[in-house]
């Protein structure tokens, strides 16, 4: 075919006078791709200002396409429209992805290669001109659709960094006002945020010990866990913010306060996971900004008795919000601790088990059937160990039983923070 293909000159000369033929055929071409783009991909269209830019994104690009056409300019030489590379950061910016931006122009080349190989046919053109004009039509069209799609491409993801990289920024914003204490409405600010602030919340804090080698993977496995989390625990909006390198934020959106009996259980059976501190399951604005606060604060007890070997810490636990107010003041409560269980308060593990049956014995109403079927030991058993646990004490463990069940609860939560080793254990 190359044998006696028209030179450029007169390939552009058979072009225009195909083209010129077609009249107001060729002026309806826009709105027949606009109208075509508007059904087959409605996140491209839309009202006032977006639907003005994608209907003059169509006509800029079918003059564009027929220039290059008629006058065969290099497709190098080629600028994409304005109007496509605005359309093109529009799109990023409402979220829409990239595969249906490339869609639209894959469905626009179509319809106007079809309306010009149509003219083509009609022609009076000897069979050779016909090919010859398909060819260079094919060409030229392909060539354009391809360079064009790819200057957009481009644009598209510069501007899509740019938004999320603003859009997290105002999240993070939008959190820390509600945080600290925003009277802005609460509907405005779940939209900003995107996460809804009316419903019932159970806000966690996730932290990591060290940072591992992976910056990115530590981020990545902090984000799905919090996923996994939500999704094991049902929930039915999810907020995650990255503090720092090693601490996040995390809120969801739970059905009921059982959640959080259920995301222990998720928490606790992950291996290769960080820390996780959460809040009571609290509603509303109000719930959202609490909850958040007692995870904190959980964490810092957990933090504080790392000893403990804290995976999973709720402000709900048991000692859980006395210590949280204690936690400035350790030496105090070490103290305190002390004074209440004297010998009984060492870091050993014989003293540990006996403190563990003493809190159960207590809790369970000073029964001794009680606690054993919950330890999973003979009542005679527990009988014998609550004697030795008064024994290291120094006097009965019902002898000021309130400050005994607070002193355990705190040894329990804090550890080796609070617990003595001047003394060794029996």
């Amino acid at each position: 075919m190359a044998d006696h293909a028209e030179p450029s000159s007169a390939m552009s000369e058979r072009v225009a006078e195909v083209l010129g033929g077609m009249g107001q055929q060729l002026r309806d071409l826009p709105d027949l791709i606009h109208s075509l783009l508007s059904t087959e991909l409605a996140e491209l269209s839309g009202n006032g200002q977006f639907e003005d830019l994608l209907n003059e994104t169509v006509a800029a690009n079918v003059e564009t396409w027929f220039s290059a056409l008629r006058h065969d300019i290099p497709i190098e030489l080629i600028e994409p429209p304005a109007a496509a590379l605005e359309h093109a950061r529009r799109v990023a910016q409402r979220g829409v992805p990239a595969n249906s931006l490339l869609r639209a122009y894959r469905l626009g080349h179509q319809q106007g290669l079809r309306f010009v190989i149509d003219e083509i046919r009609r022609s009076d053109l000897s069979p050779d001109l016909k090919l010859d004009l398909y060819e260079h039509t094919t060409r030229v069209s392909f060539g354009y659709i391809d360079w064009v799609s790819e200057q957009l491409l481009n644009t598209y993801q510069d501007e899509h960094a740019v938004w999320e990289e603003d859009r997290r920024g105002a999240r993070t914003q939008g959190v820390r006002d509600v945080l600290a204490g925003s009277e802005n409405d609460a509907a405005t600010m779940s939209e900003i945020i995107r996460y809804p602030l009316d419903a019932m919340h159970i806000a966690m804090v996730v932290w990591w010990d060290r940072p591992q080698h992976d910056r990115g993977r530590q981020a990545e496995t902090t984000k799905s866990l919090v996923q996994r989390a939500a999704r094991a625990v049902g929930a039915a909006s999810t907020l995650h913010l990255s503090v720092d390198r090693l601490m996040g934020w995390a809120w969801m959106a739970v059905h009921d306060v059982a959640a959080t009996t259920r995301l222990r259980t998720f928490v606790e059976s992950e291996l290769d996971v960080p820390h996780v501190a959460v809040g009571a399951a609290l509603v509303g604005v109000d719930g959202f900004r609490r909850s958040h606060r007692q995870a904190e604060r959980a964490r810092d007890v957990a933090i504080a008795g790392k000893g403990a070997a804290h995976r999973f810490i709720s402000a709900t636990d048991p000692g859980v919000a006395l210590g949280s107010l204690l936690v400035d003041n350790l030496d105090a409560l070490r103290a305190f601790v002390r004074d209440v269980l004297g010998p009984l308060a060492q870091d050993s593990a014989s003293d540990e088990r006996l403190r563990e049956t003493a809190e159960v014995f207590l809790r369970a109403g000073a029964s001794f059937k009680t606690a054993g079927d919950e330890l999973h030991l003979h009542g005679n058993t527990v009988k014998y160990r609550v004697g030795r646990a008064a024994s290291r004490r120094g006097r009965p463990l019902t002898d000021g039983r309130l400050d005994v069940e607070i002193a355990l609860q705190m040894c329990e939560l804090f550890g080796p923070a609070v617990l003595g080793t001047d003394v060794q254990g029996e």
